[in-house]
């Protein structure tokens, strides 16, 4: 995986592990517990910070980011994405904002799709941020497969 750190937001009400750490020094897995909508805005905030300091985006890459998928934003705005939230400055990103910088960070690691941009989604759920993820990262089955069983998941096939 090239040194590269990946987080993926593993969104279970199952699990009552808080954090899987250091499964290997390049893959780290968050397992989060839903609760409620406010916690699902700050899960939000949590996608976007780890992906911003996993590949060491710039405030001003950041923006780029947005922006290739047709979203203006500020530099203030980035800074109370990131913050966390108990910060007064504090703003959770809306799912809408959010598929716009997954967009955007496809189009920055598979390159921008000729023809219409696609429209970014209005409400996310874990399978459409995942999907984005994927895509961007490349990922094909047998990585996920690698990946999930870092994390201690077994799938079983069902054919």
């Amino acid at each position: 995986m090239n040194g590269v750190k990946i987080y993926f937001a593993v969104i279970t009400p199952f699990s009552d592990q808080s954090l899987i750490n250091s499964i290997n020094p390049n893959i780290n897995i968050y397992l989060r517990q839903i609760k409620n909508q406010a916690h699902q805005n700050m899960i939000n905030n949590d996608i976007l910070r780890k992906i911003r300091y996993t590949f060491e985006f710039s405030d001003t890459k950041m923006i780029e980011l947005f922006g290739s998928a047709g979203l203006s934003v500020t530099r203030t705005q980035i800074s109370n994405w990131l913050k966390k939230d108990d910060d007064p400055a504090y703003q959770y990103i809306s799912d809408f904002q959010l598929a716009s910088f997954l967009t955007g960070l496809i189009n920055e690691k598979r390159g921008k799709s000729e023809g219409l941009q696609p429209v970014p989604e209005n409400k996310l759920n874990n399978n459409i941020i995942f999907r984005k993820i994927r895509i961007a990262l490349n990922l094909k089955d047998e990585n996920i497969l690698e990946i999930l069983e870092l994390a201690g998941v077994i799938l079983a096939n069902m054919n």
